[in-house]
Order: structure tokens, then sequence, then C-alpha cells
């Protein structure tokens, strides 16, 4: 079982995380430098968790590294039905001066319950790359919900400088 909160603020140089974070919340804040995630972070449970990373300079979930908030209960209400808050998995990656890079192979579990119900949010938050202006231009890379996506099924929303959009 996992419990309780695990919070790490950094407040200069570079950071990468391998297997070692395992909590219900887990929150990690580079405020001088850059963020990569290698290995495993675990804020699986009964409960659904949270995963909140955040780099100054930029955000890395490396090939291979896993980003597991799911929860094995799906809570219902006393009719059987889904009660979305309480199932919704959340993971939030910022890098407000910096490249936020998902390299092919990296995973995030937003599952809730044994049945993998798709309640889970993730939130992209960085500066946009090429295009022009203040309205964004166009973006580099792209998020998509094939069959074998690794974001498939899920809420997405991807933040930008000026403004949000939902694809």
């Amino acid at each position: 079982k996992v419990f309780g909160s695990r919070s790490f603020q950094l407040k200069q140089g570079n950071l990468t995380i391998g297997d070692e974070l395992k909590a219900r919340e887990v929150s990690v804040s580079v405020d001088g430098g850059s963020l990569t995630v290698s290995g495993r972070i675990d804020a699986s449970g009964e409960q659904v968790g949270s995963i909140r990373l955040a780099g100054r300079d930029g955000v890395t979930i490396e090939s291979g590294a896993v980003l597991d908030a799911h929860g094995t209960l799906l809570r219902t209400d006393s009719y059987g039905q889904v009660i979305e808050a309480p199932n919704r998995a959340v993971i939030e990656l910022a890098a407000p001066g910096g490249r936020l890079s998902l390299e092919s192979g990296a995973r995030f579990d937003l599952r809730s319950g044994d049945k993998g119900g798709n309640y889970g949010s993730i939130d992209l938050n960085a500066r946009r790359l090429g295009g022009g202006g203040r309205g964004g231009g166009g973006a580099s890379g792209r998020l998509s919900g094939g069959a074998e996506d690794p974001l498939a099924g899920h809420h997405s929303q991807v933040g930008c400088r000026w403004r949000r959009h939902r694809p």
C-alpha cells in the first residue's frame, strides 16, 4: 500500500529520478534546473494518486520511465454509478522555461479500478515551439489517442504561455 505524500523542492541544479519515489501524492519541483525521470514514480494504490513534476529549465520523461497514478478500486455511489472526481488520477508536468520532452516508450498509468476506467487527466504545461507571435503558431510534436498511445482514453490538457488547448 502507498500512503501519504512526498514533496521535494530543489532550489538549484538538475535532478534525475529513478525508482525511488512512492507515495499517493508525489510533488517534485526543480526551481533552478531541469528534471529527468528515468524510472518509475509510483503513486498507485487502492485509490488513484497524483504526480506533479516541474523543472524550470525542462522536464524529460525518458523511454522506459513510468508515471503510475492508477487506482485498483473504482469508487461508485449507492446506485453503482461511477463518481468521477475520486476516480481521477492526475499527472501534471510543467517546464515553464525549457522543453517538455516525452520520449517514445514513456508510459503514464491513470486507470481507475480493475476494469481500467478512463477518468485520469494529464496536464502538460510548456512553452510552444515554432510558429510566431503570441497566438502560438505551430507546436513541435503532437498528442494522439491511438490504440498504442500511452495517453489513450485519458483527458489531456496541453498548456502554453498564452492559452490552453484541449484536444
